[in-house]
């Protein structure tokens, strides 16, 4: 699974002063509405870049929130596609060959090929999961303050 995680309270705490804020204590809701903005964000973002031809892509994004103890709480976004990291890094290009059979099958022009090998120019990076969470920023920050706030009055 590939994912994104601003995991225990050191990188949440780094993220956010990298932000030019600080919370001593974030609670559980707020990781909760914060993780599900940055997968609202991330799959917006998919689906604006193209990214979703037959929709898998999209739809195998996920998260979950888990207690990290003593009062910490992780949120963590990611998919289980495993060509999930070539489309956020880009990949190089590569020979691809047959895994089962003597030769690759595919259509060009209408047109039956088959290939012992193709040499694959490589595929662009897409950059889902970091743009996603960078157009996060501003909201988790805004739901981080106000659920501190909230917890603060309790």
């Amino acid at each position: 699974m590939m994912d994104l995680k601003l995991q225990n309270a050191g990188e949440v705490e780094r993220f956010l002063e990298a932000q030019g804020r600080k919370f001593k204590r974030v609670p559980e809701q707020a990781v909760k509405k914060a993780t599900a903005l940055a997968l609202r964000n991330i799959k917006n973002d998919a689906k604006s870049k193209g990214l979703r031809k037959t929709g898998t892509y999209v739809r195998s994004m996920s998260m979950e929130v888990k207690d990290q103890g003593r009062g910490g709480w992780a949120g963590r976004v990611g998919t289980w596609i495993n060509y999930a990291l070539g489309l956020e890094k880009g990949t190089k290009p590569h020979v691809i060959t047959p895994r089962r059979r003597r030769a690759l099958r595919f259509v060009v022009g209408g047109r039956e090929v088959f290939a012992r090998r193709v040499n694959h120019p490589g595929t662009r990076a897409y950059h889902v999961f970091r743009d996603g969470l960078a157009n996060s920023t501003k909201g988790i920050i805004n739901i981080f303050e106000a659920e501190t706030a909230k917890a603060g009055k309790k």
